[in-house]
């Protein structure tokens, strides 16, 4: 007969007490007991959880866990949050492609190397996770990509002459403006001095 009780009837998750003499000697097995039993209740509470699973359907190992939550093919689903956080991100990605267009002058040297270590980072841990979730993966290249040719831009318009050609570039362009409508007086002014010679008697 196993010598040892409940230290309290009020709960079930009350530990037991030995009733040995000299609890935790050589002949005491009360906690070796304890131990079997603890171990038999929770492969009885996993029987149970898997009898309920299988009853509904639903694979109770890892594989199958990842399978409800990514699909077969480790897409993340519409409904997954692994799928609305890379989607929310895609704004990032696409403001560094608008911004291409747009004069390098206004690009900030700083926030796009911040921004190429932050892509860098998430691309290596999109790919370490498991499933690996291809959806953040590509939307931090897309945005790694846009950022090294924003941060070449920078680098050529401060450090490479780019800066210099774009303003000489713009003084060419005001000067052949001006020079046209300089152009443009010339031809107004002798059409008036032809209609003058017209009006006027000899």
């Amino acid at each position: 007969m196993r010598r040892f009780a409940q230290t309290s009837t009020r709960t079930t998750s009350a530990q037991p007490v030995c009733l040995h003499p000299h609890p935790g000697s050589a002949s005491c097995h009360c906690e070796k007991v304890w131990d079997e039993e603890e171990e038999e209740e929770k492969e009885e509470k996993e029987r149970r959880a898997a009898t309920k699973c299988a009853h509904q359907g639903i694979r109770t190992t890892k594989e199958g866990i990842a399978e409800a939550r990514h699909g077969r093919n480790g897409v993340a689903n519409a409904q997954d949050a692994d799928f609305w956080g890379p989607a929310s991100n895609f704004g990032i990605p696409i403001a560094a492609i608008a911004d291409m267009s747009k004069d390098p002058e206004i690009i900030s040297g700083r926030m796009t190397g911040a921004l190429t270590l932050y892509s860098g980072t998430f691309m290596r841990y999109a790919l370490a996770v498991t499933p690996a979730n291809y959806l953040l993966f590509g939307c931090h290249a897309i945005n790694f990509s846009s950022q090294l040719v924003q941060g070449y831009r920078y680098l050529n318009y401060w450090n490479f002459g780019g800066r210099e050609a774009s303003l000489a570039g713009r003084a060419d362009k005001t000067k052949g403006q001006a020079e046209g409508v300089l152009t443009k007086a010339e031809h107004k002014l002798e059409d008036v001095a032809d209609k003058v010679k017209g009006v006027v008697p000899k």
